[in-house]
């Protein structure tokens, strides 16, 4: 059964054409451009994991970016500001974006 999910994410406003935002901090820029890496979105997709019950067995077709994202291991609140930042993850429904 597909499920599908909200995924709150942290954007950044382009302040010129050269600054992309990238989900992991394995994009590599071009060299005309400034990548920022925010740790939000890897916060969010491993709240996702938690919320589907871990990390996908396997992925069809094969993503890329999902398995770099599932590979990642870090410590959150050695990075993350303690009380300074919140993600969701959850049904797409009334009650998830209420509660957002």
């Amino acid at each position: 059964m597909m499920r599908s999910l909200t995924i709150a994410v942290a954007t950044l406003t382009q302040a010129s054409a050269g600054v992309i935002t990238a989900p992991d901090p394995h994009s590599l820029p071009q060299a005309e451009q400034t990548v920022v890496w925010s740790p939000l979105f890897q916060a969010t997709w491993d709240a996702m994991n938690v919320h589907l019950g871990g990390k996908p067995v396997r992925v069809e077709p094969p993503n890329a970016l999902m398995a770099r994202l599932d590979a990642f291991e870090w410590e959150p609140d050695t990075v993350m500001p303690k009380g300074a930042w919140k993600t969701w993850a959850g049904p797409a429904d009334a009650e998830f974006l209420k509660k957002v």
